[in-house]
């Protein structure tokens, strides 16, 4: 079935993770890049101001992204009793009552 509570769910989750996968990004080059700044090679060569903010974007994006999305997995567990009505009181093939649904975080 849809369930929107499970829905609500999922795009919380969705955007905590894109959050956390983009916050080291969006931090560790500006942090980096000021430590750097007050080292000589910059302050001779500003020109290379640019080039080593890139790498840094880019190195970040290369650790951090695959990190946070390897954290954060694609389907998660809920308790029925926590959804809709019309998912209460279910039984699966065995004939068992269902007491956890999965559904898809995307990503």
């Amino acid at each position: 079935g849809r369930s929107r509570i499970a829905g609500a769910h999922a795009v919380a989750a969705c955007i905590a993770g894109r959050v956390a996968a983009a916050a080291p990004i969006l931090i560790l080059p500006p942090l980096v890049m000021q430590h750097l700044e007050r080292r000589d090679f910059l302050q001779r060569y500003p020109s290379m101001k640019f080039p080593a903010l890139m790498a840094l974007v880019g190195f970040s994006i290369n650790l951090f992204v695959p990190f946070t999305f390897g954290m954060y997995r694609q389907t998660a567990e809920m308790r029925v009793e926590d959804l809709e009505d019309e998912f209460h009181n279910r039984l699966d093939r065995q004939q068992k009552p269902v007491t956890h649904v999965l559904y898809n975080k995307g990503i």
